[in-house]
């Protein structure tokens, strides 16, 4: 009887340490998620852009960079930072998560986007600036009157084109308001057109997205007189195109 205890004893300790010894051994330790590169976040950038530079590696594993995944980005109230969690895993569904702190460009990209000025656009609808300028010269006679009037006839004209192109807008497509239509500066003066836009509203995109898409396509030259046509639109990260906005911009002579 004596012996079956101590067998019975001895059978517990044996069993006993084994399940101890699996449980240690047991994986339990998650993947170490690292990263190097400093990144600057934007609005619309892909997760493929914000994992560059990012590693996981497990220590049974190895490099489980495969499983590396981006659980969301959230803009921080200041809107100069924003966080970004990462999550990774081994193969024994060990999860890691790591919340990174970068930078945020609202800012940055948009004056980045409105420092230079536009000389040179995708399409030009207006005449070189020599043709341009020789042309608007002989249709402006030397009364200052007639001149006068002509430019707001023209002014008129291009309200009238802005406002047709805003009824046919489809329905989604975002919406660009300049201003005023008409503005006119002196030979030599700075001339940024952006800071002719009012407003840029759309069903799915913020201003700041938006801002950055702005197209201006026509040509002008601050440095000689003449009369520039700009057309303003914008195109949302779905390719719906806004309506066309119309700036005339005179540049005197004050001489």
């Amino acid at each position: 009887m004596k012996k079956l205890v101590t067998f019975a004893i001895i059978l517990c300790i044996v069993v006993g340490g084994g399940l101890v010894y699996l449980r240690f051994a047991e994986d339990r330790t998650a993947p170490e998620i690292s990263y190097s590169d400093a990144i600057v976040y934007a609005d619309g950038m892909t997760n493929e852009e914000l994992l560059e530079g990012v590693t996981a590696i497990d220590d049974e594993d190895g490099d489980v960079s495969d499983t590396l995944t981006v659980e969301r980005v959230v803009t921080n109230s200041d809107e100069a930072k924003a966080t970004v969690i990462y999550v990774a895993k081994d193969s024994h569904n060990n999860i890691a998560k790591v919340t990174r702190v970068v930078d945020y460009d609202m800012e940055e990209e948009t004056e980045e986007e409105t420092e230079p000025e536009t000389k040179t656009v995708k399409t030009s609808t207006v005449q070189s600036n020599s043709e341009s300028e020789s042309e608007e010269t002989s249709e402006k006679t030397d009364s200052d009157t007639e001149s006068s009037t002509g430019t707001s006839d023209t002014v008129a004209v291009q309200s009238e084109t802005q406002t047709e192109s805003e009824e046919e807008l489809a329905e989604g497509a975002p919406r660009i308001t300049l201003k005023q239509t008409r503005v006119t500066i002196g030979v030599g003066d700075s001339f940024e057109p952006t800071d002719y836009v009012d407003s840029i509203t759309d069903d799915y995109d913020n201003k700041y997205t938006l801002w950055r898409r702005i197209q201006v396509e026509g040509s002008y030259d601050t440095s000689i007189a003449g009369i520039y046509q700009l057309v303003y639109y914008v195109t949302d990260t779905s390719g719906n195109s806004s309506n066309r906005a119309t700036l005339l911009l005179i540049v005197e002579d004050e001489d």
